[in-house]
């Protein structure tokens, strides 16, 4: 999605080619996206050195609500999962800060989890453990009520 431009494309595979609208919102670099399916919607959920994650229609390339906020770093990873039925986004940071956003209420789960090192990069699996990277280590988390999007 990300382009050295800073403009974020999506891009249609096959023509090997971009398709659709800009996704335009964040302010800095686009370190991940992950998709999920948000009551009937398809998007798709960014990360940014900006310190925000956004949701975007992935029909429309359009912003959903503004970006979710409260991070005091970059954000460098995301992924999507469901918790309690309801689909959230995992977002890691620089500072080591992991958070958990209702993709419904736009509302952080709980509080966020620490770890020592920048998390680089997160999943979701499906049955509902979280993988967290950060610094040369990969933790795995039993997260109660936690499972990988069925259609993303």
């Amino acid at each position: 999605m990300g382009m050295s431009d800073d403009l974020k494309r999506v891009w249609d595979l096959t023509a090997e080619r971009p398709a659709g609208n800009l996704l335009t919102g964040h302010t800095a670099k686009v370190f991940a996206v992950a998709t999920t399916v948000v009551e009937g919607r398809p998007v798709a959920v960014t990360s940014s050195y900006d310190k925000t994650v956004r949701v975007w229609d992935r029909a429309t390339g359009q912003p959903v609500g503004e970006p979710l906020t409260g991070n005091a770093y970059p954000v460098l990873a995301v992924a999507t999962g469901v918790v309690d039925g309801r689909p959230v986004a995992v977002a890691g940071g620089e500072d080591g800060a992991v958070r958990v956003w209702d993709l419904i209420t736009r509302q952080q789960v709980g509080a966020e989890l620490m770890f020592p090192d920048a998390v680089r990069a997160l999943a979701v699996t499906q049955d509902g453990r979280l993988l967290a990277a950060f610094g040369s280590q990969v933790a795995v988390l039993a997260a109660a009520h936690c499972q990988e999007p069925q259609d993303s």
